[in-house]
């Protein structure tokens, strides 16, 4: 049940635009294609990337090729890089990055299209790079669309456990289920361009230690990026370092048709060190366009329950009307 009004005013700092009921998330494409088994292989540097580098062009519409990585613990020095129509199964397996570039990450997916990765636990080993960066992020996608996470891991990176965008060209349904995003250095998950995202009983957990050093965050790298048709269900954000959930925009936003939904989600114990007083909390949107939180969304034990700013500080023009349902 959501936070009761009483103690909703209590921990809250408003400054809404116009608050506006919003259309249904939009209809999505085919699912993707199922898949042929093609290899079991190690996870090694060099094995399982031959193994994906041979496979034959993919013909989008056919079944994808499933590639499982014998279950152990594997220290890579060299990012995984999936091609087209992949479906890799990495159940059992713990991949460890070994090396120290301030922008390597361990799985890269960009520029593609129609893959399903499936569990693993994926560590992007923050404590072996000293040099200062927010870049290093343990599993990245960019510009790329019809992707699946799916029971996975993603911890430890000194930038973001997950990111999902681009500086303009958006990803395009996207789908997180039951993944896990805990003490990475920067935030759990962030996105910068995406047009179609679903992240379904996932949790968010003790990220921070580089703003913005939150659980999730959305946040356009550029004010043309699109994001949009955005949707959270059941999932937990809580212990994270400032914020539980960030939406940041810009003032020149595209205005979005569905917007960013938070259904059935938990905001607990975010922000308590108080670091940026009213910033730190549970449910943070700055300059929001269109953000709803609905269906027995939880919000408790946070700095500040939910905070909530149409303009900004040194903003040159106000921001358009925060649309805000909750």
């Amino acid at each position: 049940m959501l936070t009761s009004r009483r103690n909703f005013l209590l921990s809250s700092a408003l400054g809404l635009g116009t608050i506006v009921l919003a259309p249904a998330v939009r209809a999505w494409g085919d699912p993707l294609p199922g898949p042929t088994p093609v290899a079991r292989v190690s996870g090694a540097d060099g094995v399982l990337d031959a193994t994906l580098a041979a496979l034959p062009p993919f013909v989008q519409g056919t079944a994808l090729r499933s590639v499982t990585v014998i279950p152990g613990r594997y220290l890579r020095r060299s990012r995984i890089l999936v091609p087209p129509g992949v479906q890799l199964i990495a159940t059992g397996c713990t991949f460890i990055l070994q090396s120290t570039g301030k922008e390597d990450s361990l799985l890269e997916i960009r520029d593609t299209r129609d893959i399903m990765i499936e569990g693993g636990i994926w560590d992007g080993n923050k404590a072996i790079v000293k040099a200062k960066t927010e870049f290093r992020h343990t599993i990245r996608v960019v510009n790329s669309d019809r992707i699946s996470l799916k029971n996975l891991v993603a911890q430890n990176a000194k930038g973001d456990g997950i990111y999902i965008g681009s500086q303009l060209n958006p990803c395009r349904d996207v789908v997180l289920e039951g993944v896990r995003c805990t003490k990475n250095h920067r935030d759990g998950l962030s996105v910068t361009a995406c047009d179609g995202l679903r992240v379904i009983r996932s949790r968010f957990h003790a990220n921070g230690g580089t703003a913005p050093m939150s659980g999730a965050v959305i946040e356009p790298n550029a004010e043309a990026a699109v994001v949009d048709n955005i949707l959270f269900d059941e999932c937990s954000f809580d212990n994270n370092l400032d914020r539980g959930f960030l939406v940041k925009m810009r003032v020149g936003a595209p205005t979005p048709l569905t917007g960013i939904e938070l259904r059935n989600c938990d905001f607990v114990r975010n922000g308590r060190t108080g670091k940026n007083g009213t910033l730190s909390g549970g449910l943070v949107l700055l300059r929001p366009r269109l953000v709803k939180v609905t269906k027995g969304s939880w919000i408790s034990g946070n700095q500040v329950g939910v905070f909530v700013q149409g303009t900004r500080p040194g903003d040159k023009a106000p921001a358009p009307d925060g649309l805000v349902v909750i």
